[in-house]
């Protein structure tokens, strides 16, 4: 029979695979039973996706846009025609005009 002290404490006979020897029985029982109750977790939730609003809304902004008269339907077919063609050009002068008169 092995006997060891650690702490004060003796602990009789030969240690248990994976318990300290200077853990009395009862402190080695007790994290085991902590350890086994870690060690079934609940199941996992579920994943869950919630849109936000604005989300919810952008198909019916979507066709808000699309049925508005102000959309000049073509220009923007003579803007992709030339972006096709590759004639399309910026005009850098207007571009930094615009953007410096933005608030």
């Amino acid at each position: 029979m092995d006997r060891t002290k650690s702490n004060g404490i003796e602990v009789s006979g030969s240690p248990r695979h994976g318990v300290h020897p200077g853990l009395t029985a009862s402190a080695a029982e007790g994290a085991a039973r902590e350890v086994s109750s870690d060690a079934t977790p609940e199941a996992p939730a579920a994943d869950a996706f919630e849109p936000s609003a604005s989300a919810r809304n952008l198909p019916r902004a979507l066709d808000l846009v699309k049925a508005a008269s102000d959309v000049r339907n073509d220009r923007i077919e003579a803007l992709r025609r030339e972006i096709r063609a590759g004639t399309y050009t910026i005009s850098v002068e207007k571009l930094a005009a615009k953007l410096a008169n933005q608030t």
